[in-house]
């Protein structure tokens, strides 16, 4: 809405509102990106995927899982490498698939670009308060539900993606294997050791074993 003063009328404009699955990729390229990545964006529901038929990924659960396979904590030296690489990749799949997180005043906003100390603190965080017994459980089908329990639903609302058999793993228990893992290698402290200085401490420890075996008596020695 704008105001001409000089004519004394005011104007109306509007934009067409577009669900992400119906913008272009010039369309989602023109809004700003201005959603931070607060806790409730990051604890929210709401899923990287738009299609109707596509199962809900649930933007923890997303982010989560490319650290997992990244490894960043793997090696001694590649710690702000392959946070770099995952933050490439969580950014590149937020744009192609248009994803767009609720906001109080519009519709849907995009998020800032991921940087590597936000990644960075927030698997962390994530790490530290991770006890793997956690009570919250988000729930995620795959669309593989027995045909009579999937029948008596039809009318329910609940869409079939978001049933399961229960064969495959679902995406929580994903969730937790891959921040487990992640967890594991932190405190492993991998990055933080380069592969000589662990073969010196193997060398220095191996040696105060030897010490320690002949001062106890267990080992003896003979000269001739």
């Amino acid at each position: 809405m704008f105001f001409l003063s000089f004519l004394g009328v005011t104007k109306f404009r509007y934009e067409e509102f577009k669900h992400p699955s119906e913008m272009s990729p010039a369309d989602f390229d023109k809004l700003p990106a201005k959603n931070n990545w607060t806790p409730e964006v990051k604890k929210s529901f709401a899923s990287i995927l738009f299609g109707v038929n596509d199962p809900p990924v649930l933007l923890t659960h997303f982010v989560i899982g490319v650290v997992f396979h990244v490894k960043p904590y793997g090696q001694y030296g590649q710690l702000t490498k392959r946070l770099d690489t995952a933050c490439a990749v969580i950014n590149y799949a937020l744009c192609i698939n248009r994803v767009l997180v609720p906001n109080r005043k519009v519709g849907g906003q995009r998020l800032r670009l991921l940087t590597r100390e936000m990644l960075q603190n927030w698997v962390e965080s994530l790490c530290d308060n991770y006890s793997g017994h956690d009570t919250d459980r988000y729930f995620q089908g795959d669309g593989a539900a027995p045909i009579d329990i999937a029948t008596s639903l039809v009318d329910s609302g609940i869409p079939a993606h978001a049933l399961t058999d229960g064969i495959d793993q679902s995406a929580e228990q994903l969730f937790c294997y891959f921040l487990y893992n992640i967890k594991a290698q932190k405190e492993a402290g991998n990055h933080l050791v380069s592969d000589a200085a662990k073969a010196k401490d193997a060398s220095r420890v191996a040696l105060l074993n030897n010490i320690n075996r002949v001062t106890s008596g267990k080992s003896y020695m003979f000269f001739f």
